[in-house]
């Protein structure tokens, strides 16, 4: 697919993952829409790449409203959903909000404005797609991601239904599936939890620039980490020796979770 002239409209726009895309995407001849709930990074990104910044809390009602009036006016190309945020800790001390917060934020507001861009996007006579920002964690469950793991496996699990659903139409669905990047959500104690698991982490632009690479190339999946992969694959097949690996893994793993939350 050829991104040149067409509108991208990009959610969680004011994280890592959407900043580090909206700069590759500097170098097309394309049209943005920066979608974030920080106000004052969307106007830096407008100044410097020329984005329609998009002030919204995709959460709520209100905002999801402002979304599906936006999108009605000005119909998505292409539409990657980046939104996510991060939640590690022991899952009987995870608070109530936390757990809705990342349901509604990985999950919800992906599942709703792939919903309102589809409706335009079967109109069109042109190739459109939908990009969604899953995670390796949703083929390998881990120890203190649970909620994170959970919506990670539900994005995969829509994905691969609407990809199939979507057969034989103008719109393709396209599953991005990262291992950890270098971003702000990543801090120290949070790196130290990955080398627990013998996981390494990827340059955010590096991502971004696999994720145009992958929309371009018309492929329907991106993943990334050998070694991650293969224990996504060993845990479809043999769950019970990834068992016995997280079994040595986890105290380890929860030694960090600890110093995080304290």
């Amino acid at each position: 697919m050829d991104i040149n002239k067409k509108h991208l409209i990009i959610t969680g726009a004011t994280g890592g993952l959407g900043g580090s895309l909206i700069k590759s995407l500097s170098d097309y001849d394309c049209t943005i829409t920066a979608i974030g709930r920080n106000n004052d990074i969307l106007k830096k990104l407008e100044k410097e790449f020329d984005v329609t910044p998009l002030c919204l809390d995709l959460t709520s009602a209100k905002g999801r409203e402002k979304f599906s009036d936006y999108v009605k006016n000005k119909p998505a190309d292409i539409l990657i959903n980046c939104a996510a945020i991060l939640n590690i800790e022991e899952f009987h001390k995870c608070s109530l909000n936390n757990i809705d917060d990342t349901i509604n934020i990985n999950l919800t507001a992906l599942i709703t404005t792939s919903r309102f861009c589809l409706e335009h996007m079967l109109k069109k006579d042109t190739r459109c797609k939908i990009v969604n920002v899953g995670s390796i964690g949703g083929d390998l469950a881990l120890p203190y991601f649970t909620t994170y793991t959970a919506t990670k496996f539900a994005v995969k699990g829509f994905c691969e239904s609407l990809q199939r659903e979507l057969l034989g139409t103008n719109v393709d669905v396209i599953l991005i599936a990262p291992r950890a990047m270098k971003t702000p959500m990543m801090d120290e104690e949070a790196v130290g939890l990955l080398k627990a698991m013998f996981s390494g982490m990827d340059d955010v632009d590096k991502i971004s620039r696999k994720i145009i690479r992958t929309i371009e190339k018309d492929r329907s999946y991106m993943r990334s980490g050998i070694l991650e992969r293969f224990g996504a694959f060993a845990n479809g097949i043999f769950p019970q020796i990834v068992n016995i690996a997280f079994y040595i893994i986890t105290p380890i793993m929860k030694k960090h979770v600890k110093k995080m939350n304290r």
